[in-house]
């Protein structure tokens, strides 16, 4: 009888320590596998940081390169994209001249309505869309033939009326009576609100502004920046008697040999970067700044924001159609 009972509670130890045993491995594989997961955490953040930090540093170098025309060693700024291999990241980058852009503060009603209907926005609506347009940015109360100020606003249960003012972002055009997020994603990128021109600098424009240039309004007159942008020998530069600088297979290099060297007068520039680390930091920078003729003096940053990614997704995209294996 004694035996019976201490067999018995010998086999109740038992199997409390083994039900212990593996309520321990649990605690031990939740920590381990917690532990893991704060690692990962942690090494994505170090990453993310470094690719943001290549991104910056991509943006700089861009600038850098905006004081000297492409033969001189400088960057196209017609969107060309170029890649950098740098600090242990693949970049890419690409600058835009805001003056080959649409500006929507002092664009024609006539000019606008021209775009929508490049965009193949219906004519009812291109009319109405341009017309809103003029009433936000202007100063006064009156509706445009089509248009829309504040009543016209709030019959449509809108919070917000018309601005009465200039646009100062270009995201300010999905706050217009009548825009839809489809039309905006495709007018975003064709217009600006820094270059105060009637019309965009033909050269540099997107391809869909520069068919309505040719056919309907001629090339606006601007012969480009007129100003000596060599380095200034007060920087002390180590230039040729050409001003220019002398590029490495380790300096950004163009991923395509079309494009003009051709720049506006209006020296204010859009430059997206994007970095990718070895190790799957993503990063996206974009930073708009008016860039003066000569290093000394600078550049005035007017946005320095995060970007979404386009550039690799269209760079990975373009490489797995030559080589689909």
């Amino acid at each position: 009888m004694t035996n019976k009972s201490s067999m018995t509670k010998r086999g109740i130890a038992l199997i409390t320590v083994l039900w212990i045993s593996v309520l321990l491995s649990l605690i031990a594989a939740s920590f381990t596998k917690t532990s893991r997961t704060e690692i990962n955490l942690a090494r994505n953040l170090v990453e993310n940081a470094r690719a943001e930090a290549l991104a910056d540093a991509a943006v700089n170098r861009a600038i850098m390169g905006l004081f000297n025309r492409p033969a001189q060693g400088g960057f196209r700024v017609d969107g060309t994209v170029y890649r950098w291999h740098f600090g242990g990241g693949d970049i890419l980058f690409r600058i835009e001249d805001e003056g080959g852009k649409v500006d929507v503060n002092t664009a024609s009603r006539q000019f606008l309505r021209k775009i929508f209907n490049a965009l193949e926005v219906r004519p009812k609506i291109s009319r109405g869309l341009a017309a809103a347009i003029l009433d936000y940015r202007d100063f006064d109360h009156d509706p445009e033939s089509g248009g829309a100020e504040d009543r016209d606003y709030k019959q449509a249960n809108l919070l917000q009326g018309a601005k009465d003012s200039p646009f100062e972002l270009v995201e300010e055009l999905q706050q217009v009576l009548g825009m839809t997020p489809k039309i905006y994603a495709r007018l975003k990128p064709l217009v600006t609100v820094y270059s105060g021109q009637n019309v965009p600098f033909g050269p540099v424009a997107d391809p869909l502004l520069q068919d309505l240039l040719k056919n309907n309004e001629g090339f606006v007159e601007d012969d480009g920046d007129d100003e000596d942008v060599r380095d200034d020998e007060e920087d002390g530069a180590q230039n040729d008697q050409d001003g220019a600088i002398l590029l490495t297979d380790e300096d950004p290099q163009p991923l395509s040999d079309e494009g003009t060297d051709a720049r506006s007068s209006v020296n204010i520039f859009t430059i997206y970067a994007e970095a990718r680390t070895e190790s799957g930091g993503v990063f996206a920078r974009k930073a708009v700044l008016r860039v003066g003729a000569r290093r000394r003096r600078g550049a005035q940053i007017f946005a320095w924001t995060p970007a979404p990614l386009t550039l690799f997704p269209a760079y990975d995209a373009a490489l797995a159609e030559l080589d689909p294996e």
